[in-house]
């Protein structure tokens, strides 16, 4: 290929429509699919439905990490807070508001203060939770990267490891850091991005950091609902469900 090809090719403003990307658009749908997920359990609990007098029909469907049904009652933990309302869907929700939540301190003016929790619930989950917040910025901050890298220089996103020549004229290959220079590649920041989001280091780093967070809340949510007492039905809830289901698509996509 001869220097002005290669000039050519560097001036296209889009991923290539061949296999690479493909692969690059369905990667990050995937990544946009991870993140709302991360929105639903993040959001859509306390701070959507408001604090009282909220219809509880919809209630099952948000992003709690927690339920538990006792007496026609069911109670859900969520990131922002504790919800109670009716099983039979009839009834009005009242709901206690509060980041990093424990209980009973922060739901002392109703029935939620006279449940038997473990301490995996009633101090640690509410905490958990709200330390979603590291893998809900940091997957829209990852995503926002890999968006950036669209209009990148290149026919193609660029490959992990790159020939280099060394002085002796010996051709071999190495993994290639965002700095590395390629001869024939011009400097651009979204090409040093492209090569950042491809790294291993930078892909453990992240999936290290998601998963521990992630984890935490569910393990929090686990080990809660093993211990909670025979007088309540406890099952996870669907925000910890969502909050799992994120974290494999994102290994899925890296």
């Amino acid at each position: 290929m001869t220097k002005k090809q290669s000039a050519a090719e560097y001036k296209s403003p889009f991923a290539s429509v061949a296999i690479g990307g493909l692969r690059y658009w369905f990667s990050l749908i995937l990544l946009f699919i991870s993140w709302a997920l991360l929105v639903w359990v993040y959001f859509f609990n306390v701070p959507l439905v408001g604090t009282n007098n909220q219809k509880d029909s919809n209630m099952d469907i948000l992003g709690w990490l927690i339920q538990l049904h006792s007496a026609g009652k069911i109670y859900g933990f969520g990131v922002w807070g504790i919800c109670l309302w009716s099983e039979d869907g009839n009834g009005d929700t009242t709901c206690w508001k509060s980041a990093f939540w424990t209980v009973p301190e922060n739901a002392s003016d109703g029935p939620t203060a006279g449940l038997s929790l473990p301490s995996s619930i009633a101090n640690s989950l509410g905490i958990a939770g709200a330390l979603l917040f590291f893998p809900f910025i940091t997957h829209l901050f990852f995503m926002a990267v890999y968006l950036f890298t669209f209009h990148v220089p290149v026919l193609d996103q660029p490959p992990r490891q790159v020939k280099v020549v060394s002085a002796d004229g010996k051709e071999s290959t190495k993994l290639a850091w965002p700095w590395t220079k390629v001869d024939g590649e011009p400097r651009s920041k979204r090409l040093w991005c492209a090569r950042l989001v491809r790294h291993p280091i930078y892909i453990a780093s992240l999936l290290v950091f998601n998963t521990t967070w992630i984890l935490t809340t569910f393990i929090c949510a686990y080990v809660g609902k093993s211990q909670v007492s025979n007088n309540y039905q406890a099952h996870i809830g669907r925000g910890t469900n969502l909050s799992v289901s994120s974290l494999d698509i994102l290994l899925q996509v890296q």
